[in-house]
């Protein structure tokens, strides 16, 4: 670096300065900003307690029926999928130990039986929907479109093959009135 450009440096780095120190804000200024800062906290606060005191909880049937009204509005035929059992079905080999959740029917827990983790824990490959959840879109015939995660799955009795292999089926039940 010559001795031109370390004045330059020099010279930009005053102004900067000089920039940030004439152009603060004055005393007056910054009074009136904090006072309207806590005058507007103060009408949320105010707000805040209105909106609880008028909401108060009530049992009413009306919630049950536009809460079923809006479910068959959204599943159509699947209206009665959209409630369900969550019982865990659990399928368990010498190896291996599953659990399907029968909403969404996928698996939602899978554990190595054979093998430990370095602190001699059962080794669970995934456990619960937060690392494991599988949705299918599908398109119903009015039109309609579900995810298969929010729609609960009918286990069928788990059955083995020829070959020894077990067999678990979840079934999606529409209406009991159609196919």
């Amino acid at each position: 670096m010559n001795k031109q450009t370390v004045i330059g440096i020099i010279l930009i780095v005053a102004i900067f300065i000089g920039f940030q120190y004439f152009n603060k804000p004055s005393k007056e200024q910054i009074a009136e900003r904090q006072r309207i800062n806590d005058s507007i906290k103060n009408a949320q606060t105010e707000q805040q307690l209105a909106i609880q005191q008028q909401v108060t909880p009530t049992s009413d049937t009306t919630h049950i029926v536009a809460s079923d009204s809006l479910r068959e509005a959204h599943f159509g035929i699947f209206a009665k999928a959209a409630k369900g059992d969550t019982a865990q079905i659990t399928i368990e080999t010498e190896l291996l130990k599953l659990r399907f959740s029968p909403k969404g029917g996928f698996v939602s827990y899978a554990e190595l039986k054979n093998y430990k983790t370095y602190d001699k824990k059962p080794l669970v490959l995934f456990e619960g929907e937060s690392e494991n959840s599988f949705g299918i879109t599908i398109q119903t015939s009015d039109n309609r479109v579900l995810t298969t995660n929010e729609i609960y799955f009918v286990p069928q009795p788990i059955t083995k093959d020829g070959n020894g292999n077990t067999i678990l089926t979840l079934r999606l039940q529409p209406e009991t009135d159609s196919y």
